[in-house]
């Protein structure tokens, strides 16, 4: 596999402690500019495993901190880089597996011979990474093409600093620049978290969508942001965004972007983004996320770049605030992409999609549950639906080399599904529903790839780098933890086909594609496309975006895939109203004779399961997150990139009708408490809630998208709180209320532990060397 390809396949807060900088060093005279010195507090990968980084904060730039990079990346890739100093602020650096690169901290340049071995951790080089080690093996690379590159941080006057032995990078500079989808860190509220990926909960990315970063953010800047901050965050964006995007091409000014680079285009492209950009570095914190809604409209892809403006998704005074504001400027959308009429349709296919499945699962022969799946059989077909690529990869990662549990996530439910279908000599055809599907990991695409065409190797391109790279793998079907002649005869008569939709998105449109390019039934309509790895970011003042990069799946003539996959079959109805029909696409019996008519006489793909399948013992799920970006492009409207999914079976509490002077809450708290509770479980934000006092004694609460449907309903007690939602699972708001720091909270109050122990110790070293 070429290296910039292994960026891409392996693919929650703190209080801010530092706000007031206190008790800190002289000032070191001697150094210009001057600077005092401080720790910041970090969380290494695991909240049982916290440290401290050494920083500066530099009297020109007093809100940004500095740190160096030497201890940056010996804690982000868990080896250190040789750092030699040459005079006059150059030095020359050497990763731990051998790529050159150097510093010049003058001109304040990067240089190194190969852009994409510089910037990814060892163990995605070398293959140490346990989980390329799992359930899919990648053969070793070749020798491959290097890429030099030279970053020109001068440009966005990101300014670097130095001394005798190491170069001082302001911290989120280094954050953006050595980044991977499973490997990366995010400065947060005073806090260097190092993460094992963007959709983990301990994420900053996922932490900075929540109700706890909001209430931060207004509070931190109420008086309005700080004038070096505002620049270093315009700066710092224009420069991930130019080095990284990989320009999918569906907003307009794509060529522009590519030519100008991202701050030239948003100051000459049209009166709209001329006045996105003034309101991007304004100092007033109300304005400034109205500019960063509003680049939502310029940059939308489908889902895969977007900005969040938290406080608008979360708080309800700011809303209407936000509104309030965006109405006093006259925004013309000259060429903006259609991102208003891009959810309508996505939110058309969902509710149409959900309608039918419901109905579908309702009149199969047998039905199931799996964990993150449903399974059923009707005929002579069998089922298979799932919503995200969500994978357990510690799970994995502790089942194969530490002999865990098997994880119960999409691959294991996937395989056991394949397996319980060709057991049951009625079944002949196999579904895989990808109707709501929102993306997710590929690891995952790769493997049930493996298992019904039995493909092992997979091609994407880079647009940045202009090269395409191939890469073989070997998939151990029958996870019995071995890759061996087991897995070679792993047969199945089954004929495999997929259901798609325009919700079908990243991943879910990728894996159709590869579908396509091996010969299987695609049924439904065109998927959403979505081709781009995407990469998580957090500005320096706490806001998260996300971005198309520049490595894209292709199909096997070597075009990019952004736009979607047409099925061979396109079974959806528009009505009149807007709304969308998928009655056909899920009924199994039609279904069944569009298999027959698709795949004829020809013999089928050819996967059978071998008699080692593993021992299943209890483990317990990973639960999947998504990337949401809202939009208000007029006075009145909000949308989001990420629909909401629901389940249809609704499990009813019956209980004696309560005296309301007995609620553990009032019921409007109640339903701010349900919004909260399913962010929490779920990572996705609800526009709304809608609460409804019952006869029997219970009160329901429906939770709403911005398309007006419910995603989700609570039912509950509200003497005590607890119930259930509509998946059957227990609900228990008193809970959500009084913790609603969460994993916030905890890792406030160690760091609260950490500093003054770490303190503590500073000063006995230093009565020490006194």
């Amino acid at each position: 596999m070429t290296k910039f390809f292994r960026r891409t396949v392996a693919g929650i807060s703190a209080l801010s402690i530092l706000a007031a900088i206190p008790g800190l060093t002289a000032f070191a005279a001697e150094t210009a500019p001057e600077f005092k010195e401080d720790q910041l507090p970090v969380v290494l990968y695991s909240q049982e495993n916290m440290s401290q980084i050494d920083c500066r904060y530099y009297a020109d730039m007093p809100s940004i901190p500095y740190v160096k990079l030497g201890d940056f990346y010996g804690m982000w890739a868990g080896k250190d880089i040789e750092i030699t100093a040459k005079g006059d602020g150059v030095f020359d650096l050497k990763t731990p597996f051998g790529t050159l690169g150097s510093v010049d901290t003058e001109k304040d340049l990067i240089s190194t011979e190969d852009r994409t071995a510089f910037f990814a951790p060892p163990d995605m080089l070398t293959g140490d990474d346990p989980l390329l080690n799992a359930f899919v093996r990648f053969e070793d690379d070749e020798e491959g093409e290097q890429y030099p590159v030279e970053l020109d941080l001068a440009k966005y006057e990101i300014d670097l600093r130095s001394d005798a032995e190491d170069i001082w990078f302001p911290v989120t500079t280094l954050c953006d620049l050595f980044m991977h989808s499973m490997h990366s860190s995010t400065y947060f509220e005073g806090l260097l978290l190092f993460e094992d990926g963007f959709l983990t909960e301990l994420s900053g990315f996922q932490l900075a969508r929540t109700k706890f970063h909001s209430d931060y953010l207004l509070e931190n800047y109420q008086n309005g942001r700080p004038e070096d901050l505002v620049k270093y965050n315009y700066n710092e964006m224009c420069m991930v965004f130019d080095f990284n995007y990989g320009f999918p091409g569906r907003p307009y000014y794509t060529d522009m972007l590519r030519e100008k680079g991202f701050d030239a285009t948003f100051a000459e492209a049209n009166s709209t983004t001329k006045r996105i950009r003034e309101l991007l570095n304004s100092t007033d914190f109300l304005d400034y996320n109205v500019g960063v809604n509003n680049l939502n409209m310029y940059l939308w892809d489908g889902g895969h770049t977007g900005f969040n403006t938290i406080p608008l998704s979360v708080d309800e005074n700011f809303y209407n605030q936000f509104l309030e504001k965006q109405s006093q400027y006259i925004f013309q959308y000259e060429n903006a992409t259609d991102l208003m009429g891009d959810q309508k349709l996505k939110a058309a296919s969902e509710k149409g999609v959900k309608d039918a499945r419901d109905a579908m699962l309702q009149s199969a022969d047998f039905a199931e549950k799996l964990p993150m799946a449903d399974y059923c059989e009707k005929g002579d077909t069998a089922f298979f639906s799932f919503d995200d690529f969500a994978l357990d990869d510690a799970g994995w990662v502790a089942y194969y080399q530490d002999n865990g549990a098997l994880p119960e996530d999409v691959v294991s439910s996937f395989y056991q599904a394949v397996k319980k279908a060709d057991e049951n000599p009625k079944i002949k055809k196999f579904v895989i529903d990808l109707g709501t599907n929102g993306g997710g990991i590929s690891l995952i695409v790769e493997y049930m790839m493996g298992v019904i065409a039995d493909l092992q190797q997979v091609t994407a391109a880079n647009g940045t780098l202009d090269a395409e790279s191939t890469s073989k793998y070997r998939v151990d079907k029958n996870l019995d933890k071995e890759v061996n002649d087991a897995d070679k005869n792993f047969k199945t008569d089954l004929r495999f086909g997929m259901i798609t939709s325009n919700c079908s998105f990243s991943c879910g449109s990728w894996m159709p594609s590869l579908a396509r390019d091996n010969g299987i039934l695609l049924i439904g309509e065109q998927s959403g496309g979505g081709a781009c790895a995407v990469e998580a970011h957090l500005s320096p003042d706490g806001t998260p975006y996300a971005l198309s990069t520049g490595t894209t799946f292709v199909n096997k003539d070597g075009e990019s895939i952004d736009l979607g996959i047409k099925p061979d079959y396109e079974t959806v109805k528009v009505n009149a109203d807007g709304s969308k029909d998928f009655s056909e696409t899920y009924d199994l019996e039609k279904v069944s004779k569009l298999f027959d008519e698709f795949y004829g006489s020809k013999d089928p793909v050819v996967t059978e399961p071998a008699a080692t399948t593993p021992a299943v013992t209890e483990s317990t799920a990973s639960e999947s997150t998504t990337t949401e970006t809202t939009s208000a492009v007029t006075s009145s409207e909000t949308t989001a990139s990420t629909s909401a999914t629901t389940e249809t079976t609704v499990t009813e509490t019956t209980v004696s009708k309560p005296d309301p002077a007995k609620y553990f809450a009032p019921v409007k708290d109640m339903g701010k408490m349900a919004l909260k509770d399913y962010e929490t479980k779920t990572g996705k934000t609800a526009a709304n809630s809608v609460t409804k006092e019952n006869a029997d004694g219970t009160v329901t609460i429906d939770l709403i998208d911005l398309s007006g449907n419910v995603i989700d309903t609570y039912t509950i007690n509200p003497e005590t709180g607890i119930g259930t939602n509509s998946k059957g699972a227990e609900v228990n708001l008193p809970q959500t209320g009084n913790n609603s720091l969460g994993t916030a909270a905890a890792v406030a109050a160690a760091l609260a532990l950490l500093g003054a122990g770490a303190a503590a110790v500073k000063a006995s070293r230093k009565r020490e060397e006194d």
